[in-house]
């Protein structure tokens, strides 16, 4: 069985990309799987073109074999490669993998999506909620969320910690403007360092407006990182200030760490892992005063803080690469 995840850009640091990444290693732990990861970039160097994304698709499709599989993980791949199915009659299985939220996309996209869909075989969704959205009006919907490599078997203590972090692209819908804000309200907690950890196109905007607050942005804005595991390791808390969040890795990864998640209460995603109190904690969006008093109970109760601490992991656990690799196994199966 030969698999193809299909991305934009396998070079980005984002997580999608990640994502890709664990699931083509969950995916290759069985024997009868050929799994590979392409990109637009590999169709253009294949094919020795630089031609408009639906042509690399067209031509990528007239490389398949009957029976192959392609996971795309873009809805404007998925949309481009539906279509094609359709008028050329290729005879792939394609499956649509959503990384973004049900509602993240522009009502355009989303019409396209839900008229083009009907030529994917199946499609997965990252969460419960966008599952059944998705159900209302395709027959084969999975909710199969993303797999976690990352578990180690111990993790420092919560006493051995020091660090309050961010991470992800840096674009204006993660609002780390929020996160720098809550650094200069922390300014006088000298026992915590605050790092963002993630570039992108809002990098210089983000550069200057910690400048502004009277902060160094050096000392916050960390860049992209290939070890954010190690990094969630020896923090005390992760801090997600996004306004939408589809199923939220780095949650996840941190809880895996030890490393206790506070985070906006987006419409999806973090409410569907955290436990507010339980196994991290749950804010409204823009309530800094809120994550600042947060911290600073748990930074006077270490025995509070174990106990999330070890409640995140049993969480993450349930994500790890084996659980979902048995979903994926299931729907291939199928094909």
């Amino acid at each position: 069985m030969k698999v193809y995840i299909f991305l934009l850009d396998k070079s980005t640091l984002g997580g999608i990309e990640k994502v890709a990444c664990n699931l083509r290693d969950t995916l290759e732990s069985f024997s009868h799987v050929d799994v590979s990861i392409i990109d637009l970039n590999y169709l253009r160097a294949k094919f020795k073109l630089v031609k408009s994304e639906p042509y690399l698709c067209y031509r990528f499709s007239q490389s398949l074999s009957a029976g192959d599989i392609v996971i795309s993980m873009y809805d404007r791949l998925s949309i481009q490669l539906s279509f094609i199915r359709l008028v050329s009659n290729r005879d792939f299985n394609l499956i649509a993998s959503q990384h973004a939220d049900y509602f993240a996309n522009r009502l355009y996209t989303r019409f396209l999506r839900r008229i083009m869909y009907r030529y994917v075989y199946a499609i997965t969704a990252l969460t419960v909620f966008d599952t059944t959205l998705y159900r209302k009006w395709h027959n084969n919907v999975c909710y199969i969320p993303n797999p976690i490599l990352f578990y180690p078997v111990t993790v420092p203590s919560y006493s051995d910690r020091t660090g309050v972090v961010a991470a992800g692209r840096l674009n204006k819908i993660k609002r780390f403007n929020d996160f720098i804000d809550l650094a200069k309200i922390m300014k006088d907690f000298n026992q915590l360092s605050f790092s963002i950890f993630g570039d992108g196109e809002e990098r210089a905007s983000l550069y200057s407006y910690a400048e502004g607050v009277g902060l160094v942005p050096d000392d916050i804005l960390k860049g992209a990182t290939a070890e954010l595991d190690g990094k969630l390791l020896f923090s005390k808390f992760l801090v997600v200030t996004s306004e939408r969040e589809s199923f939220s890795m780095v949650i996840l990864e941190a809880m895996a760490s030890g490393c206790i998640p506070i985070s906006y209460n987006c419409p999806t995603g973090p409410r569907e892992l955290i436990v507010n109190g339980v196994n991290g904690y749950l804010v409204e969006a823009g309530d800094l005063f809120s994550i600042r008093d947060i911290i600073t109970k748990l930074l006077g109760d270490s025995v509070l803080a174990e106990s999330i601490q070890a409640n995140a992991r049993s969480t993450a656990i349930k994500y790890k690469s084996d659980v979902i690799r048995s979903k994926w196994g299931g729907l291939l199966n199928e094909l």
